[in-house]
């Protein structure tokens, strides 16, 4: 479903709608593939950790998420998760989107040391303090489109060091005495307009 069946808010002062600098954000997606090739040729000759440094990565995936839409609009019952075309118009969204592919990116091919920094990075300076307290918003709104963030990150991710630092969250992180697991199941049970949105990607249950 397009955005048809969705609508996106933006932040507070915000009145812009989602297509305005759609332009933009377009660039933004075609540049992509230039910035994974300039990855590969780095990594190819063993200078990624110099170029690349694992914090700002990480920290610039909390910036950009700070600038996302609190609300999400749903106009129909058959919606469950944010879909490309759901999002491709929502600028704020496209950028982080692309931060997110850039680190997945840099994982693919950096030397293991800054793989293993980066995935620290996401997980201790953008997973933790960000995407916790967001997922524990008391709005309904704001958990609904937490929980499709969260989602479409998990679908998004390939390399498989970021996807179990993803899960590890999801799994292990307590916040507020209660697993991010745990929060997302009782939610699911709790409130039906928020149970269309659980992480639709399979999670293993605990051990």
């Amino acid at each position: 479903m397009g955005m048809g069946g969705l609508g996106m808010m933006g932040n507070s002062g915000d009145d812009k709608g989602p297509g305005d600098d759609g332009g933009s954000a377009s660039d933004g997606l075609g540049g992509e593939a230039d910035r994974v090739q300039w990855l590969e040729v780095q990594g190819a000759t063993g200078q990624l950790s110099t170029q690349v440094c694992p914090q700002v990565l990480a920290t610039g995936l909390s910036a950009l998420y700070s600038s996302l839409p609190r609300k999400i609009e749903v106009r129909g019952d058959d919606w469950h998760f944010l879909r490309r075309e759901d999002w491709i118009g929502v600028s704020s969204l496209v950028l982080f989107m692309n931060s997110l592919e850039f680190c997945n990116a840099v994982i693919q091919v950096a030397h293991p040391l800054v793989q293993k920094q980066l995935v620290d990075y996401v997980h201790n300076g953008f997973l933790v303090p960000v995407m916790g307290p967001a997922l524990h918003k008391t709005s309904v709104e704001e958990m609904i489109a937490s929980t499709a963030y969260l989602d479409l990150f998990l679908r998004s991710v390939s390399e498989t060091a970021l996807l179990k630092t993803f899960l590890r969250f999801v799994l292990l992180h307590r916040h507020d005495n209660a697993t991010i697991l745990d929060t997302l199941v009782g939610r699911i049970n709790s409130n039906s307009r928020v149970s269309p949105m659980a992480p639709s990607t399979p999670i293993p249950s605990h051990p």
